[in-house]
């Protein structure tokens, strides 16, 4: 053996006991490292978790918080982010949604289904800002967006085109909203009628306004084609007969509410009397009226055949239907009705009847006519989208008194 090879083979064994505590320490250094980063996992994990229980919870300032910082020191966390987005746009601040939405778009290392809903959310901002066509492009651009199997529709496909619709109500431009409802019933085989049909009704509300009167036929027509139930198109219909002087074309758009929805004859109820009365044909309210209240026993529906009646026989007749009325169904609709006819009949000098008519007119008056039917959202008028949830045709009219309307 060669006196330099041995004299390296002598040397080994001081290096081993010289590298072996470094060694040990470089492990130990890994180890605790490799368990920091554990805890500072589990310790995102755990403000994430908690952070989602504060929005389970109804606590949208202490789920802020949380996630702000997590997103703050962790700016892979896009999840979080999101999150986040959504919450500042939930509290109002959009602008503050819009930068987190964006900055998170801008990153390059997101995944295909990260940008896209990214870019939903993004839209939903500019939607909420008034930012109709910047949202209008956003969901645009997810709709061209190539599927990644020929024969299936992506989800986010779906959602942007249900948000696209909700752009163009916003922005009123019904014929878009037609032509992507249309569009939405090809991609989903879901029919999407009801909506189509108030679209309809929109453009020929916007053609009566501006004494376009053939333009409003064509829509309201174009309405019943897509919703033989809607309502709306034959209110519309009845009152573009009466502008005409065509009382009975106006009644038999008038009749068909009943079987359309038979709740929303309260909405056809004056402009029926209105046209039997032009005609002299009142006598025939009357019975359909009787027949009316006989099928539905609506408190509504009595207190206009209660009012009817004592139009056709006289105040005693009306005042002897409301009492048994009364008797069988209370209701504050038919004290008011018996209180009216009551005084009428016999006039007296005392205080007391007109204070309780007085009383129960101003307590009607200030209650809920209407309720939604989804989210419970009351109203004083009919709205045929409901300003909370946004459906269509989902307010109805109120039995009798049993809300009032919020402040």
């Amino acid at each position: 053996m060669p006196p330099g090879l041995a004299d390296s083979f002598a040397v080994l064994p001081g290096l081993f006991w010289l590298l072996l505590p470094i060694a040990a320490a470089s492990g130990w250094w890994l180890a605790r490292h490799a368990a920091q980063q554990e805890e500072a996992q589990e310790d995102r994990q755990s403000n994430y978790v908690k952070g989602l229980n504060y929005l389970l919870a109804d606590q949208p300032d202490q789920a802020l918080e949380i996630l702000t910082q997590l997103t703050d020191a962790h700016r892979e966390a896009v999840d979080s982010q999101l999150v986040l987005g959504r919450l500042f746009r939930r509290r109002g601040e959009t602008d503050r949604a819009i930068y987190v939405h964006h900055k998170l778009l801008n990153r390059p290392d997101l995944s295909d289904a990260q940008r896209q809903r990214a870019l939903l959310e993004l839209g939903e901002d500019y939607t909420c800002a008034g930012l109709l066509d910047r949202a209008e492009e956003l969901f645009q651009q997810l709709l061209d967006s190539p599927v990644q199997h020929e024969y299936e529709t992506a989800e986010y496909h779906v959602t942007a085109l249900h948000k696209l619709i909700a752009v163009y109500e916003q922005g009123k431009d019904w014929q878009q909203a037609i032509a992507h409802c249309d569009r939405l019933e090809q991609m989903t085989g879901q029919v999407y009628r009801t909506q189509a049909a108030q679209y309809c009704c929109e453009l020929a509300q916007t053609a009566y306004t501006h004494q376009q009167p053939d333009s409003a036929l064509h829509y309201l027509n174009e309405a019943l084609r897509r919703n033989a139930h809607c309502t709306r198109a034959n209110l519309l219909r009845a009152r573009l007969a009466t502008d005409q002087g065509d009382d009975h074309t106006a009644l038999q758009a008038l009749y068909a509410i009943e079987w359309q929805n038979p709740l929303l004859l309260h909405e056809a109820l004056a402009a029926l009397t209105e046209c039997h009365a032009r005609l002299g044909t009142s006598h025939a309210l009357l019975d359909w009226l009787q027949g009316a209240y006989e099928r539905y026993g609506l408190s509504w529906l009595a207190s206009h055949l209660a009012q009817q009646l004592a139009r056709e026989h006289g105040s005693t007749a009306a005042l002897n239907f409301i009492s048994k009325v009364l008797h069988d169904q209370p209701s504050f609709m038919g004290l008011r009705t018996w209180l009216e006819l009551h005084s009428r009949e016999q006039p007296t000098t005392d205080d007391i009847t007109p204070l309780l008519l007085r009383s129960s007119r101003q307590l009607l008056d200030a209650s809920a006519r209407y309720r939604c039917n989804q989210c419970g959202f009351t109203s004083k008028v009919l709205h045929w989208q409901c300003p909370s949830c946004k459906r269509w045709e989902t307010l109805y009219p109120l039995s009798d008194l049993t809300c009032r309307t919020p402040p």
